[in-house]
Protein backbone atom coordinates (compact mmCIF):
# COMPACT_ATOMS: atom_id res chain seq x y z
CA UNK A 1 0.00 0.00 0.00
CA UNK A 2 1.30 3.41 -0.96
CA UNK A 3 0.65 6.38 1.26
CA UNK A 4 0.92 9.69 -0.63
CA UNK A 5 3.18 12.31 0.88
CA UNK A 6 2.18 15.92 0.64
CA UNK A 7 4.22 19.01 1.32
CA UNK A 8 1.93 19.88 4.20
CA UNK A 9 2.44 16.52 5.90
CA UNK A 10 6.19 16.89 5.64
CA UNK A 11 6.03 20.33 7.20
CA UNK A 12 4.10 18.91 10.13
CA UNK A 13 6.68 16.15 10.59
CA UNK A 14 9.57 18.59 10.67
CA UNK A 15 8.13 21.49 12.62
CA UNK A 16 7.12 19.44 15.64
CA UNK A 17 10.46 17.60 15.71
CA UNK A 18 12.79 18.37 18.59
CA UNK A 19 15.59 15.95 17.67
CA UNK A 20 18.92 17.44 16.74
CA UNK A 21 22.23 15.94 15.77
CA UNK A 22 23.94 18.01 18.46
CA UNK A 23 23.63 21.14 20.53
CA UNK A 24 23.46 24.20 18.28
CA UNK A 25 22.89 27.90 18.87
CA UNK A 26 19.30 29.01 18.26
CA UNK A 27 20.14 30.83 15.04
CA UNK A 28 22.02 27.86 13.59
CA UNK A 29 19.18 25.56 14.62
CA UNK A 30 16.61 27.68 12.82
CA UNK A 31 18.78 27.88 9.71
CA UNK A 32 19.16 24.08 9.65
CA UNK A 33 15.42 23.60 10.20
CA UNK A 34 14.58 26.00 7.40
CA UNK A 35 17.01 24.30 5.02
CA UNK A 36 15.57 20.89 5.90
CA UNK A 37 12.00 22.09 5.34
CA UNK A 38 12.91 23.42 1.90
CA UNK A 39 14.55 20.12 0.93
CA UNK A 40 11.59 18.14 2.28
CA UNK A 41 9.15 20.18 0.19
CA UNK A 42 11.20 19.49 -2.92
CA UNK A 43 11.30 15.79 -2.06
CA UNK A 44 7.54 15.65 -1.59
CA UNK A 45 6.96 17.23 -4.98
CA UNK A 46 9.30 14.71 -6.64
CA UNK A 47 7.58 11.86 -4.81
CA UNK A 48 4.16 12.94 -6.07
CA UNK A 49 5.55 12.95 -9.61
CA UNK A 50 6.81 9.39 -9.20
CA UNK A 51 10.49 10.37 -9.05
CA UNK A 52 11.26 8.23 -6.03
CA UNK A 53 15.04 8.39 -6.42
CA UNK A 54 14.97 12.18 -6.58
CA UNK A 55 12.66 12.27 -3.57
CA UNK A 56 14.98 9.94 -1.65
CA UNK A 57 17.97 12.17 -2.36
CA UNK A 58 16.11 15.23 -1.04
CA UNK A 59 14.88 13.45 2.08
CA UNK A 60 18.39 12.23 2.88
CA UNK A 61 19.76 15.76 2.44
CA UNK A 62 17.02 17.10 4.71
CA UNK A 63 17.95 14.54 7.38
CA UNK A 64 21.60 15.58 7.16
CA UNK A 65 20.63 19.21 7.69
CA UNK A 66 18.21 18.54 10.54
CA UNK A 67 18.41 14.94 11.81
CA UNK A 68 14.84 14.53 12.98
CA UNK A 69 13.76 10.87 13.50
CA UNK A 70 10.40 11.81 12.03
CA UNK A 71 12.03 12.05 8.61
CA UNK A 72 12.42 8.23 8.67
CA UNK A 73 8.76 8.06 7.68
CA UNK A 74 9.48 9.97 4.48
CA UNK A 75 12.60 7.95 3.81
CA UNK A 76 10.61 4.73 4.23
CA UNK A 77 8.06 5.87 1.67
CA UNK A 78 10.76 6.72 -0.87
CA UNK A 79 12.52 3.35 -0.34
CA UNK A 80 9.19 1.59 -0.76
CA UNK A 81 8.59 3.40 -4.05
CA UNK A 82 12.00 2.13 -5.27
CA UNK A 83 11.14 -1.45 -4.18
CA UNK A 84 14.01 -1.34 -1.73
CA UNK A 85 11.93 -3.11 0.85
CA UNK A 86 14.63 -4.00 3.41
CA UNK A 87 15.68 -0.33 3.68
CA UNK A 88 12.01 0.73 3.79
CA UNK A 89 11.33 -1.69 6.66
CA UNK A 90 14.35 -0.42 8.59
CA UNK A 91 13.25 3.22 8.10
CA UNK A 92 9.70 2.59 9.33
CA UNK A 93 10.98 0.63 12.33
CA UNK A 94 13.31 3.47 13.26
CA UNK A 95 10.45 5.96 12.88
CA UNK A 96 8.33 3.97 15.34
CA UNK A 97 11.24 3.47 17.77
CA UNK A 98 12.63 7.02 17.78
CA UNK A 99 9.83 9.42 16.82
CA UNK A 100 7.80 8.91 19.98
CA UNK A 101 5.99 12.23 19.68
CA UNK A 102 4.90 11.75 16.05
CA UNK A 103 1.22 12.03 15.21
CA UNK A 104 -0.98 8.99 15.68
CA UNK A 105 -1.88 8.86 11.99
CA UNK A 106 1.78 8.62 10.96
CA UNK A 107 2.52 5.96 13.55
CA UNK A 108 -0.43 3.85 12.41
CA UNK A 109 0.68 4.10 8.79
CA UNK A 110 4.26 3.15 9.73
CA UNK A 111 3.06 0.16 11.80
CA UNK A 112 0.98 -1.07 8.86
CA UNK A 113 4.02 -0.79 6.59
CA UNK A 114 6.15 -2.77 9.04
CA UNK A 115 3.58 -5.58 9.21
CA UNK A 116 3.22 -5.74 5.42
CA UNK A 117 6.93 -5.65 4.67
CA UNK A 118 7.75 -8.09 7.45
CA UNK A 119 5.57 -10.71 5.80
CA UNK A 120 7.33 -10.22 2.45
CA UNK A 121 10.88 -10.33 3.73
CA UNK A 122 13.09 -12.76 5.62
CA UNK A 123 15.31 -11.95 8.58
CA UNK A 124 18.77 -13.38 9.10
CA UNK A 125 20.62 -13.30 12.42
CA UNK A 126 24.39 -13.22 11.94
CA UNK A 127 26.75 -14.23 14.74
CA UNK A 128 30.52 -14.63 14.91
CA UNK A 129 33.15 -15.45 17.49
CA UNK A 130 35.07 -12.24 16.75
CA UNK A 131 33.52 -8.93 17.88
CA UNK A 132 34.13 -6.15 15.40
CA UNK A 133 33.94 -8.33 12.30
CA UNK A 134 32.31 -6.38 9.45
CA UNK A 135 29.09 -7.91 8.07
CA UNK A 136 28.32 -7.58 4.37
CA UNK A 137 25.26 -9.03 2.62
CA UNK A 138 25.16 -8.94 -1.18
CA UNK A 139 27.97 -6.39 -1.22
CA UNK A 140 26.25 -3.98 1.18
CA UNK A 141 27.75 -3.40 4.61
CA UNK A 142 25.21 -4.06 7.34
CA UNK A 143 27.16 -3.36 10.51
CA UNK A 144 29.66 -5.05 12.79
CA UNK A 145 29.47 -8.00 15.17
CA UNK A 146 27.49 -8.06 17.38
CA UNK A 147 24.57 -6.81 15.27
CA UNK A 148 21.78 -5.06 17.14
CA UNK A 149 19.10 -7.13 15.42
CA UNK A 150 18.57 -9.57 12.52
CA UNK A 151 18.98 -8.16 9.02
CA UNK A 152 15.99 -8.02 6.68
CA UNK A 153 16.59 -9.50 3.21
CA UNK A 154 14.50 -10.19 0.13
CA UNK A 155 13.48 -13.80 -0.57
CA UNK A 156 16.01 -15.65 -2.73
CA UNK A 157 19.74 -16.39 -2.82
CA UNK A 158 22.18 -14.17 -0.94
CA UNK A 159 25.86 -14.03 -0.11
CA UNK A 160 27.01 -13.27 3.42
CA UNK A 161 30.59 -12.19 4.08
CA UNK A 162 32.44 -11.28 7.27
CA UNK A 163 35.79 -9.51 7.33
CA UNK A 164 38.11 -9.53 10.34
CA UNK A 165 41.78 -8.55 10.54
CA UNK A 166 42.45 -9.03 6.84
CA UNK A 167 40.64 -12.37 6.66
CA UNK A 168 37.26 -12.99 5.02
CA UNK A 169 34.68 -15.70 5.57
CA UNK A 170 31.81 -16.05 3.10
CA UNK A 171 28.76 -18.27 2.78
CA UNK A 172 25.72 -18.41 0.51
CA UNK A 173 22.19 -18.90 1.81
CA UNK A 174 18.63 -18.86 0.49
CA UNK A 175 15.86 -16.97 2.22
CA UNK A 176 12.09 -17.48 2.11
CA UNK A 177 9.48 -14.79 2.77
CA UNK A 178 8.60 -14.58 6.45
CA UNK A 179 11.48 -16.88 7.45
CA UNK A 180 13.91 -16.29 10.31
CA UNK A 181 17.41 -17.54 9.56
CA UNK A 182 20.60 -17.86 11.54
CA UNK A 183 24.10 -17.81 10.13
CA UNK A 184 27.18 -18.51 12.25
CA UNK A 185 30.69 -17.86 10.95
CA UNK A 186 33.86 -18.34 12.94
CA UNK A 187 37.43 -17.23 12.57
CA UNK A 188 40.44 -19.11 13.89
CA UNK A 189 42.26 -17.35 16.66
CA UNK A 190 45.37 -15.66 15.33
CA UNK A 191 48.40 -16.90 17.25
CA UNK A 192 51.17 -14.46 17.77
CA UNK A 193 54.61 -15.65 16.56
CA UNK A 194 56.94 -16.71 19.37
CA UNK A 195 59.30 -14.07 20.54
CA UNK A 196 62.85 -14.64 19.29
CA UNK A 197 65.35 -15.91 21.84
CA UNK A 198 68.13 -13.42 22.27
CA UNK A 199 71.53 -15.08 22.86
CA UNK A 200 74.24 -12.91 24.29
CA UNK A 201 77.32 -12.89 22.04
CA UNK A 202 80.44 -14.57 23.36
CA UNK A 203 83.15 -12.11 24.38
CA UNK A 204 85.91 -11.95 21.82
CA UNK A 205 89.56 -12.18 23.01
CA UNK A 206 91.21 -8.85 23.33
CA UNK A 207 93.99 -8.41 20.80
CA UNK A 208 96.12 -5.37 20.61
CA UNK A 209 96.16 -3.84 17.23
CA UNK A 210 99.53 -2.92 15.71
CA UNK A 211 98.69 0.72 16.14
CA UNK A 212 98.15 0.17 19.88
CA UNK A 213 101.51 -1.55 20.51
CA UNK A 214 103.99 1.03 21.76
CA UNK A 215 107.63 0.39 20.91
CA UNK A 216 110.19 1.23 23.55
CA UNK A 217 112.52 3.92 22.23
CA UNK A 218 116.01 2.73 21.27
CA UNK A 219 117.72 5.20 23.57
CA UNK A 220 115.72 3.96 26.51
CA UNK A 221 116.58 0.32 25.77
CA UNK A 222 120.30 1.14 25.39
CA UNK A 223 120.36 3.06 28.66
CA UNK A 224 118.70 0.20 30.47
CA UNK A 225 121.19 -2.38 29.18
CA UNK A 226 124.15 -0.13 30.11
CA UNK A 227 122.90 0.19 33.67
CA UNK A 228 122.58 -3.57 34.11
CA UNK A 229 126.02 -4.06 32.54
CA UNK A 230 127.76 -1.83 35.06
CA UNK A 231 125.88 -3.31 37.98
CA UNK A 232 126.92 -6.84 36.94
CA UNK A 233 130.55 -5.74 36.45
CA UNK A 234 130.60 -4.13 39.86
CA UNK A 235 129.33 -7.30 41.48
CA UNK A 236 132.11 -9.32 39.81
CA UNK A 237 134.83 -6.89 40.93
CA UNK A 238 133.56 -6.86 44.51
CA UNK A 239 133.48 -10.67 44.52
CA UNK A 240 137.05 -11.00 43.28
CA UNK A 241 138.34 -8.45 45.77
CA UNK A 242 136.64 -10.18 48.64
CA UNK A 243 138.15 -13.51 47.66
CA UNK A 244 141.70 -12.13 47.47
CA UNK A 245 141.40 -10.53 50.85
CA UNK A 246 140.28 -13.77 52.36
CA UNK A 247 143.15 -15.69 50.76
CA UNK A 248 146.08 -13.35 51.42
CA UNK A 249 145.03 -10.87 53.99
CA UNK A 250 144.88 -13.39 56.86
CA UNK A 251 148.70 -14.11 56.81
CA UNK A 252 149.54 -10.81 58.51
CA UNK A 253 147.45 -11.67 61.53
CA UNK A 254 148.87 -15.11 62.42
CA UNK A 255 152.70 -15.65 63.49
CA UNK A 256 154.67 -18.29 61.69
CA UNK A 257 157.44 -20.57 63.16
CA UNK A 258 160.97 -19.26 62.58
CA UNK A 259 163.01 -22.32 62.01
CA UNK A 260 166.16 -20.37 61.12
CA UNK A 261 169.36 -22.37 60.84
CA UNK A 262 169.42 -24.13 64.11
CA UNK A 263 170.58 -27.68 64.12
CA UNK A 264 168.54 -30.22 65.80
CA UNK A 265 169.88 -30.97 69.15
CA UNK A 266 172.15 -27.92 69.49
CA UNK A 267 170.07 -26.35 72.14
CA UNK A 268 170.05 -22.95 70.37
Amino acid sequence: MRYPISSASLIVVLVVSGALGGVRPASAQMDARSAALALAREGAQLYEKGDFQGALDKFEQAHQQFPSPKLFFNLGQAFRGLSRNPEALESFERFLAEAKDAGTDYREQAAAQVAELGAKLARVAVTCNQPGAVVTIDGRERGTIPLEKPVAVEPGAHQLALAWKGETKAVEFTAVAGQALSQVLTFDEKKLPPEPVVVAPKPEPQVLLPAEIKEVPTATRSSTWDTWYWIAGGVVVVGVATTLILLYGTRDHYPTADLGTRSIGSGQ
